[in-house]
């Protein structure tokens, strides 16, 4: 089982903040689903847009991203998370906004020094929050970024935090209303090779009870992230379990996004 690290970020009204740890895939503890709503936010979500700033300097294998940035904010909220730049250091995340600012500033600072960011803008009251993880186990590092009703999708490579963008060429975007989706997972889908970010939809019948899971493959490759294999799962026989736990909320492993209304 490969390892993952991975951080999540959390701003409420008064900022709260989770640090991260280790896990394993979630497909072997709970069969962790996901949906996705044709890559894209639905008309019932808040507007989200985003813009990036990045390091200049391409990463050097063993020296990490050349310094460069302001560094972590003195008013972010920050938390280490994972090695984004191949250095063998932990680097630290870092958001700065609150839900009364219409733009958070999302980023990292890296051990060598380097600052790269993007803006995250949304009309939501809803708290912004923000994972960070090795969504494949294999080093592909993303950020996924919520305020509540969709997720945005960032690339962090190569010293920069990059919007990933769709087939369509808009930033890729969960649904987290229900319509198009309810969670955002890491596992391994039926029809794909191994673990990868999954977009979940949890199913309920007409009594509210948890049928069954969909879980949609999203293979993000440099700032291109695309729908892989989709499969279903049956949940009906265990309504309460984690897999349904795990379909309404942004996870990856045993680290959690829980998305809470701001106080």
């Amino acid at each position: 089982m490969r390892s993952r690290s991975f951080v999540v970020l959390a701003l409420a009204a008064a900022v709260s903040l989770l640090a991260g740890c280790t896990g394993g895939d979630e497909s072997t503890a709970a069969p962790a689903a996901t949906t996705t709503a044709a890559a894209a936010s639905t008309g019932a979500a808040a507007p989200v847009t985003s813009t990036s700033t990045a390091a200049s300097a391409p990463v050097t294998s063993g020296t990490g991203c050349a310094p460069v940035g302001n560094g972590v904010p003195a008013d972010a909220a920050s938390a280490p998370t994972l090695d984004v730049d191949g250095d063998g250091r932990a680097d630290t995340a870092w958001l700065e906004g609150n839900t009364s600012t219409a733009v958070v500033v999302v980023g990292v600072t890296t051990a060598s020094g380097a600052t790269f960011s993007a803006d995250y803008s949304s009309a939501s009251p809803v708290s912004r929050q923000m994972l960070i993880a090795d969504v494949d186990g294999a080093g592909t590092i993303a950020a996924i970024v919520s305020d509540g009703r969709t997720a945005s999708l960032f690339s962090v490579s190569v010293c920069a935090m990059v919007p990933a963008l769709n087939v369509q060429g808009s930033q890729y975007t969960f649904d987290l209303t229900g319509t198009g989706g309810t969670g955002v997972g890491c596992s391994r889908v039926a029809g794909e090779p191994s673990t990868e970010l999954v977009g979940l939809q949890l199913d309920q019948d007409a009594d509210g009870q948890p049928v069954s899971i969909t879980r949609t493959a999203v293979l993000l490759d440099g700032t291109t992230a695309t729908n892989g294999a989709s499969d279903t799962i049956d949940v009906a026989g265990d309504p309460t379990g984690p897999a349904v736990a795990s379909a309404t909320r942004i996870s990856c492993g045993d680290l959690v996004s829980t998305v809470h209304a701001s106080s």
